[in-house]
């Protein structure tokens, strides 16, 4: 992977997804976005995902099977990002996740 921007840094966050439908579907890293305490917005970052998701081959995922992957996000040094949007679907909600 290349450097981040001056300013910035690289935050990738490991997650673990799972198909809970009843039909085959497709997972992307991308499209997913983070958010620091003051409300600002970073989206996953799509050229990183060519270097660190599992994502970036398209075939869909079967149901029940899960698989890790990796978001790539590109937050400025100074911000401290405490959640993630994950988009869920064309018909769903996103799903927001917390950072610990």
């Amino acid at each position: 992977m290349w450097a981040a921007e001056p300013g910035s840094q690289w935050c990738l966050v490991r997650v673990n997804v799972k198909n809970i439908s009843s039909t085959p579907g497709l997972w992307s890293a991308g499209g997913e976005t983070a958010y620091d305490a003051r409300g600002n917005s970073f989206s996953s970052e799509s050229e990183a995902e060519l270097y660190v998701s599992n994502s970036n081959l398209i075939s869909p995922m079967n149901p029940g099977v899960s698989a890790p992957d990796v978001v790539p996000i590109e937050p400025p040094m100074s911000d401290r990002l405490v959640r993630i949007s994950f988009y869920a679907g064309f018909n769903e909600a996103p799903v927001s996740v917390a950072f610990s």
